[in-house]
């Protein structure tokens, strides 16, 4: 069955460039403008991804998402903006609903890997109110304010929602079912996200994006740069606790990329995980650790519970 995505935007050559990009896609879209986005929604029989722009006045987009999320919790809303928003802002947000931030495309293809996987992650992790409350897996919620990981309560979710008290630092949050993070992680694990800088190499400007939202929803700091160039000009000045890269990086690969990471902070050199789309074989796996000296390997698409896991496990493996 094919996905249904509501895109809302004022600029109509916009909305009809992204319809007609995710119809190609396979999707069903319908357009909207703002001020008419609730009201299509309100009739709409099924909803799976609502797209909002809300470019040149955030304070009312951000009310706009509250409006819609309240009337259909379970459905992700993503955020286009022409800006970039402060982590005030997003937390704004995040507090309304929002359950990711886009830049507003200019490279329109770019937008359907980001949409795809906020979909597939939707449809495969995204737990129930029945399945919390009834124990068959624990969850977990990252305190945006100070990185910790706070255990959800079943009383605390409502309507598709979790009400969120963090107990290290009183910030109260919201946050959608979908987003909780599926088990739960011991101590050591949950303290490692906090603070630690993760510098992230992608050039798709909107996975970059999305990689970086994840990982500062999990109480990372996050640098993030499109090319293997401009990762080595950031190494020069400061050292990440963990390096992030795509491997068919313009300019130098991924490949090469992590060589020279690790032999610019030698003689502890900075772990690297490597993602990509491409080399899936378990041959090129073995060569990237082997060969490379990459920490570990992951392959796109991959859910954020399993990229956060992964980031964790290298942290704590490289600290005993």
């Amino acid at each position: 069955m094919s996905k249904y995505i509501l895109v809302i935007d004022d600029q109509k050559e916009v909305s009809r460039a992204l319809q007609h990009l995710l119809e190609s896609e396979g999707y069903q879209v319908t357009t909207a403008l703002k001020a008419e986005g609730e009201a299509v929604a309100a009739v709409a029989s099924r909803l799976d991804l609502i797209l909002m722009d809300i470019s040149g006045d955030e304070e009312e987009g951000y009310r706009r998402c509250r409006a819609l999320k309240q009337r259909l919790p379970e459905t992700p809303i993503i955020l286009m903006t022409g800006v970039t928003l402060s982590e005030a802002d997003k937390r704004l947000g995040y507090e309304g609903g929002a359950d990711g931030f886009i830049p507003r495309p200019e490279n329109f293809p770019e937008i359907v890997d980001y949409l795809a996987e906020r979909l597939r992650f939707r449809q495969t992790a995204a737990p129930t109110s029945a399945a919390v409350g009834a124990g068959v897996a624990g969850y977990q919620a990252i305190c945006p304010e100070c990185g910790l990981a706070v255990r959800v309560s079943p009383d605390a979710i409502k309507a598709g929602r979790a009400k969120v008290v963090c107990p290290q630092c009183n910030y109260v949050f919201g946050m959608a079912a979908e987003r909780l993070i599926r088990g739960t992680r011991r101590a050591a694990e949950a303290k490692a996200g906090r603070g630690q800088l993760i510098l992230v190499v992608e050039d798709t400007e909107f996975f970059r994006t999305y990689v970086s939202d994840l990982l500062e929803r999990a109480g990372f700091r996050v640098e993030a740069v499109p090319h293997g160039r401009a990762a080595l000009e950031f190494l020069a000045r400061a050292r990440p606790d963990l390096v992030l890269t795509d491997l068919l990086l313009p300019g130098i690969h991924g490949f090469d990329l992590c060589r020279q990471i690790k032999e610019r902070t030698a003689p502890r050199p900075v772990p690297v995980v490597m993602m990509t789309g491409v080399y899936k074989s378990v041959q090129y796996q073995v060569e990237a650790q082997l060969r490379y000296q990459a920490d570990d390997f992951l392959v796109k698409p991959f859910k954020p519970e399993d990229l956060v896991g992964k980031i964790l496990q290298v942290l704590e493996r490289l600290s005993r």
